[in-house]
């Protein structure tokens, strides 16, 4: 009666353990699914920021950069005078008032 005993434990351990293996394998293949689904995405926006970045390159192949030092002054220059204004319209208010 007692050999009996054990292989009903034996048997019951052995069903347990094929259930939580089976779960386990379940929450893997679920896990794998939303990585793949992740990795894709983000493989996506990497291709469509190379794409953007080639545009941009081809885009200015045809710059003459020696002049780009120049240009940046000038827009300083004018940002600057820009920035001046910055409050005109408080000033101009109150004399319009």
């Amino acid at each position: 009666m007692a050999d009996n005993q054990k292989i009903d434990t034996l048997t019951i351990e052995i069903n347990s353990d094929a259930a939580k293996a089976e779960q386990s394998i379940r929450n893997l293949a679920d896990a794998l699914v939303r990585l793949a689904s992740g990795t894709s995405r983000g493989l996506n926006n990497l291709r469509t920021v190379a794409g953007d970045i080639k545009q941009l390159s081809n885009a200015t192949k045809g710059l003459d950069t020696s002049k780009l030092s120049a240009y940046a002054t000038g827009m300083d220059n004018l940002s600057n005078s820009i920035g001046r204004f910055a409050n005109i319209g408080d000033k101009i208010t109150p004399a319009v008032n």
